[in-house]
């Protein structure tokens, strides 16, 4: 009776009316509505249909929950990001299928993009700890906040946005990685709340090194820590009491980067054993020489390891065959406006000329110019490393996934440890990260050059007009 009703061409309000909350536990039955509902696109009715399957949602397995909002998602991936929220403020589904969508179609936050994070704070469960234990997420969102997201926003909702990314970091959602990190410094140190300034203090302290400072405001926290010998003795203690307290921190012995030099790239210390047994700590994203530590602490298992070789970002800067442009630190419009003008063979020709010292020899008539292997050093002028360089130059304003694909897969198969992308072109979401995920499933490090960068670079080495 059910099958003829759905397939009856009663109107939807009126179907939904009848319909028992448990046939929604049918999947086949639950995908139909959906479908119907998005596709007849009345905001009232599918509120309605969000209602009813809400309960039979919160108290389904895993398995229900991610087809149901898969399900919804592939109707609702077309709307504007107001019309989802319209249907999904008031519900725990609804609130998910935001969340979702966001991931999805706005995977990448930036500081002009922080109208959404607002949006986020603003959903009636977001805040509650069992709503995001009901969708384990595969993938996060990605946070890069700078200068401009204290411009663009008064002190209130400076709080807001702090409030809403610790509690999504805390809960699995955002991206562990140091653009995170230097974001939420920001926040905090703008923001009005003083418990939000307390969290800014210890977080900036532990960021920037300020071991003086990081002591001084731990102690609030971990009543046992009188001196930095004490961070060693309450090493898992004082973690546990800043993830307890919503403080962005987080370890994983898989974020330890291994060659010449092992890299802390987590945001809490490293507690390592060095070569003469004795325990020392790390800071993070600093470096020490491979051949000083024997074992280092994994804070999952709680016992001494030795680290695996990992992959991941590598900011230009830190870059030690490009170390002039840490001298750079703006450029002008006319600076970047010469640098967009660049073909991809100007481009190579200046890339080149800075890195001839490891390069002497120049590529041949048949290399394919927007994309060509060079060396570079890393860490230090021992620390060498075979780069592939993906280059767009002004023949792409806007960088789609197509315009790199091809190039990313040729890379990738490359016997490179680094991809470089340099583009002077606006790139968009959807092609960036693709290319992260690219360069992170083929165990690649990968860095990112824009036009800003790029003019930071030639104007270090003297290289912007030839």
């Amino acid at each position: 009776m059910l099958k003829d009703l759905l397939d009856s061409g009663m109107p939807l309000d009126r179907l939904l009316s009848i319909i028992n909350a448990e046939e929604f536990r049918n999947r086949e039955i639950s995908e139909k509505l959906i479908k119907r509902a998005f596709k007849e696109g009345n905001s009232e009715t599918l509120k309605i249909l969000f209602e009813k399957l809400n309960s039979i949602f919160i108290f389904g397995d895993e398995v229900f929950r991610r087809e149901i909002i898969e399900c919804v998602y592939e109707g609702a991936r077309f709307l504007a990001l107001d019309n989802i929220i319209d249907i999904g403020s008031n519900s725990v589904l609804g609130n998910l299928v935001v969340l979702y969508f966001i991931i999805k179609k706005h995977g990448i936050i930036t500081s002009e993009k922080s109208e959404v994070l607002k949006i986020l704070s603003k959903l009636k469960f977001i805040y509650d700890p069992l709503t995001l234990e009901l969708l384990p997420l595969t993938d996060k969102i990605i946070i890069e906040l700078d200068e401009r997201i204290v411009a663009q926003n008064k002190p209130q909702e400076i709080a807001e946005i702090a409030a809403i990314c610790e509690w999504l970091f805390a809960n699995g959602a955002i991206v562990e990685s140091k653009d995170t990190i230097t974001g939420m410094v920001l926040l905090y140190e703008h923001s009005p709340l003083p418990e939000q300034k307390f969290k800014g203090q210890i977080i900036s302290s532990l960021f920037y090194g300020k071991a003086d400072l990081f002591l001084y405001s731990i102690r609030k926290l971990v009543k046992e820590i009188e001196e930095e010998n004490d961070l060693l003795a309450h090493y898992t203690k004082i973690f546990d009491a800043l993830s307890r307290a919503c403080v962005p921190v987080y370890f994983n012995v898989d974020n330890l980067k291994i060659n010449a030099m092992l890299f802390n790239d987590n945001f809490f210390f490293a507690k390592i054993l060095n070569k003469s047994g004795v325990e020392r700590l790390l800071w993070p994203y600093q470096n020490i020489e491979t051949g000083q530590i024997q074992k280092v602490y994994d804070l999952k298992t709680e016992t001494y390891i030795t680290p695996k070789e990992r992959i991941g970002k590598l900011p230009f800067h830190d870059i030690f065959s490009f170390r002039e442009v840490r001298e750079v630190a703006d450029v002008s419009d006319e600076q970047i406006a010469i640098v967009k003008g660049l073909k991809e063979t100007e481009i190579e020709e200046r890339i080149r000329w800075i890195l001839s010292d490891l390069n002497p020899t120049p590529h041949s008539p048949g290399e394919k110019t927007d994309i060509f292997e060079l060396k570079l050093l890393v860490n230090n002028d021992n620390d060498l490393r075979n780069t592939a360089f993906i280059l767009k130059g002004r023949g792409y304003p806007k960088i789609y996934l197509d315009s790199i694909a091809s190039n990313l897969l040729k890379a990738i198969d490359l016997p490179v440890e680094i991809i470089v992308l340099i583009h002077t072109g606006i790139i968009l979401d959807e092609a960036l990260e693709k290319f992260i995920k690219q360069c992170d499933s083929a165990k690649k490090m990968y860095c990112r050059i824009d036009s800003r960068d790029l003019a930071r670079l030639l104007k270090a080495y003297d290289r912007l007009t030839e």
